[in-house]
């Protein structure tokens, strides 16, 4: 079983979104209010170095974004989502702190443009992605009618910049990405309110999205892994990721997506040594850890000395992260792998540290065991 965090998933690609379509289309970049030539190698250069994780040089070209136009939002923004995109990455909240100092400074620019009668498109795309963010940190937080609220309002924004430059194309992959996993939360949370099925109505829109919007490319092409995962289609996954891995040799996320591809099409070797170059960049990825863990044990049956290296990721995985999800996982898995193996103390060991941290885990589950995230 695969735990997919939709709701924070949605969010998140709000944002991401965002740093691909800093712009507009191509024919309206030197009509933009925004655009110089300095600004725009900044920001292209911000945007490289989030994908490929150099994120102290990230950081360092959205404060200089800051001193080009201080009038504009997307400096401090472009901080709020690299911490953000930081605390997704470990699935902690170590920079939960500058995130919220550096969002809120964000959202008053925002909040003097709109009131002022003067937000182009392009403030409302920042709005809109902004709200994503803060709903990304209840999505974490577990706070899901914060999350509706947050990402209903983002969406009305991301539309309302549609609505002003309908060349804006960037903002169809927003609406597209929303539409898909709407649907998908709705089918998994009963809790939800209803939600009409639209999820091959945002997937048309995203690819017909993906020629036209200028600024789009990558971030697009992890739209569709997501997408593509969720699906099944371990084929299109991995063409999509591949795009991405080799434009972005350090990019983590989409290491863990080729590695999930062909694992889904038991290509255990080549989804190995995938998450064993994610350790080379990270050593002390723990996402890293808990997947090459489940590929281990996922195989028990063909080769029973599998269960010892499977062991050394999971408890590897407790040492180096904070995060109770990790952990809480990492402990649920060990103890599958004792119940295989019969050992019913050292499973019952587990089973309790595992529900401790996450109640979702009790005696009575009959969960598979998991892999977490990506």
């Amino acid at each position: 079983m695969v735990p997919m965090r939709f709701a924070h998933i949605t969010i998140l690609f709000f944002s991401i979104l965002l740093f691909e379509s800093p712009l507009f289309s191509a024919q309206n970049i030197k009509n933009n209010i925004y655009y110089s030539e300095e600004y725009e190698k900044r920001l292209m250069s911000a945007i490289d170095n989030l994908f490929d994780r150099k994120y102290e040089e990230a950081l360092e070209d959205f404060k200089a974004l800051e001193k080009i136009d201080p009038n504009s939002p997307m400096g401090k923004f472009g901080q709020s989502a690299l911490y953000q995109m930081r605390m997704v990455e470990e699935e902690d909240f170590a920079f939960e702190k500058e995130y919220r100092k550096v969002a809120k400074e964000a959202q008053e620019i925002i909040k003097k443009k709109i009131d002022s009668g003067k937000a182009d498109a392009w403030i409302y795309l920042i709005s809109g992605s902004s709200y994503g963010l803060d709903g990304l940190l209840e999505a974490r937080k577990k706070s899901w009618w914060d999350v509706i609220k947050k990402g209903y309002t983002g969406l009305t924004h991301i539309q309302k910049a549609k609505e002003l430059d309908p060349t804006l194309y960037e903002a169809d992959l927003g609406i597209g990405l929303y539409e898909y996993f709407r649907s998908k939360l709705s089918e998994k949370y009963s809790f939800l309110p209803f939600f009409e099925d639209v999820k091959n109505q945002g997937i048309k829109r995203i690819l017909n999205a993906i020629g036209k919007a200028h600024f789009t490319e990558y971030a697009s092409y992890l739209c569709l892994c997501f997408v593509y995962l969720v699906e099944k289609n371990p084929n299109k996954l991995l063409e999509y990721a591949a795009k991405i891995e080799n434009k972005y040799p350090n990019n983590l996320i989409a290491k863990i997506f080729i590695a999930r591809g062909h694992r889904e099409k038991k290509e255990y070797d080549q989804a190995e040594t995938m998450l064993k170059k994610a350790l080379e960049i990270h050593k002390d990825y723990a996402i890293a850890h808990l997947n090459l863990g489940y590929l281990y044990q996922y195989q028990l049956k063909k080769k029973s000395e599998y269960a010892s290296q499977a062991l050394s990721h999971y408890i590897k995985v407790t040492k180096i992260t904070k995060s109770t999800s990790l952990i809480s996982t990492a402990y649920y898995n060990m103890s599958k792998i004792y119940e295989y193996q019969k050992k019913d103390s050292q499973a019952e060991f587990y089973l309790n540290k595992a529900s401790k941290l996450n109640p979702e885990f009790t005696k009575n589950t009959k969960k598979k065991v998991k892999t977490f995230g990506l």
